[in-house]
């Protein structure tokens, strides 16, 4: 068995990213009747699989197949009423045969969406009890301890996952927790890895792309990974993600027009919380505060329509949002507080320095950095984080050095911060 997940040298115990699974779903789950003009592959193929479940309606891999290209739809147009159907499309399957692993998979699968990853692993671990040969089911074991930050169970999870069946799936989980870990050259290795692998779906492939592109951007070599989202759009000129890519490419280059136009089509429909927030911090970096309001008005917005599907997660963002706006330090400290109680990611970690830090409790802003800083993640905007709450408890060597730090790894790193970060690396 090829170790390719537990090769780098250094495994820290400690965080990552998003919610703590506190939040139900939402309980009027929609039904999965639905009516969709033909004008993808993913639409031709809901359309056959909605009469195949008409035809067979006690068919519990009629149900999995239409549920599951519910979940498609879902990732390609960021509607959460797809995740509705698919989710009462797998309970129905389930009700079928309770005792089917496909099922229980695909259930542990769909409460993801939800940001509930207890209640995903739990119907994980059902599923991998009866059929211990799924690997999309520990895929579900590493997507929800990466976001509880139980990273020691991720790596397992991920390496029995790759020995099961080395595919776009397992790839790109075991190269997240490589980029996690610091492991730069290796995550992008193994993002290589998965593209030569390919995906069921165009979408799944541009996905994997788009994210080989951000670690280039995120480690400075933007010529790479402008080579990446151009050919994602090359072949998807509509995909938002790869859209979002380029927009950072171009504000990098300087070339701000062109990066409001990509943010603006990335953010067609509904749009990521994160990327409303990017395009606001560069409207304010040009002076255009109107335009910048009108975007940041929309996060509380977006944050309750998540609510309304029962989908939690986004407190971390929003406390964030608060803090790098001075809206409301206390109650952002509150929010970071909250989460860190019920997982320890390089997220949480950061998000509770910096409420400290913005609400002048220094010391405590000093010990949470710190553990964020613990798993070396290769962050430009986490060592510019480190370096002003070094700079807040005096300690201009550590507030230096990671200031230099953060400009070396990307000095475009962020619309508002790099200027700063610069001026800190000189020690100004």
């Amino acid at each position: 068995m090829k170790r390719i997940i537990l090769s780098f040298a250094g495994v820290v115990a400690l965080g990552s990213l998003s919610a703590c699974g506190k939040v139900a779903a939402n309980s009027g789950t929609k039904p999965t009747a639905f009516t969709l003009t033909a004008n993808s592959a993913t639409d031709h193929n809901l359309n056959r699989l909605k009469s195949v479940v008409e035809a067979n309606p006690k068919s519990v891999k009629a149900h999995n197949e239409l549920g599951a290209a519910l979940m498609q739809k879902g990732r390609e147009t960021n509607e959460l009423d797809w995740y509705d159907r698919a989710k009462a499309a797998f309970e129905k399957a389930s009700q079928i045969d309770p005792g089917d692993p496909v099922s229980l998979r695909n259930l542990a699968w769909v409460w993801t969406m939800y940001h509930n990853f207890p209640e995903a692993m739990k119907f994980a671990d059902m599923a991998i009890a009866i059929d211990p040969s799924d690997h999309l089911a520990y895929g579900v074991l590493v997507d929800s301890n990466l976001e509880l930050g139980r990273y020691p169970r991720a790596v397992e999870a991920a390496q029995r996952m790759v020995d099961l069946r080395p595919d776009l799936a397992s790839y790109s989980r075991a190269s997240q927790i490589r980029w996690i870990h610091g492991d730069v050259k290796g995550a992008i290795w193994m993002m290589q890895r998965a593209l030569e692998a390919g995906g069921p779906y165009a979408e799944n492939t541009a996905w994997a792309r788009t994210q080989l592109g951000d670690m280039y951007f995120k480690s400075g070599n933007l010529r790479a990974a402008q080579q990446e989202y151009e050919a994602v759009l090359a072949t998807m000129p509509e995909y938002r993600h790869a859209l979002a890519g380029m927009a950072r490419v171009r504000s990098a280059q300087v070339k701000f027009p062109e990066a409001i136009r990509l943010w603006q089509k990335a953010m067609q429909g509904r749009p990521n919380i994160p990327y409303v927030i990017e395009l606001g911090d560069l409207y304010t970096k040009l002076g255009e505060k109107e335009n910048a309001e009108r975007q940041y008005a929309r996060v509380e917005e977006l944050i309750a329509e998540h609510a309304a599907h029962g989908i939690g997660g986004d407190e971390l963002i929003q406390a964030m949002y608060y803090l790098d706006r001075n809206i409301s330090a206390d109650k952002a400290l509150e929010l970071a507080r909250s989460e860190v109680e019920h997982h320890t990611t390089v997220q949480a970690y950061t998000t509770l320095a910096w409420a400290h830090y913005k609400n002048g409790k220094i010391n405590d802003a000093t010990k949470a950095i710190a553990k964020a800083l613990a798993m070396r993640t290769q962050d430009a905007l986490l060592y510019y984080r480190a370096a002003k709450v070094y700079a807040a408890a005096a300690d201009e060597g550590r507030a230096k050095k990671f200031a230099n730090f953060a400009v070396s790894l990307n000095p475009n790193f962020h619309a508002l911060f790099a200027d700063d970060a610069r001026r800190l690396a000189l020690g100004r």
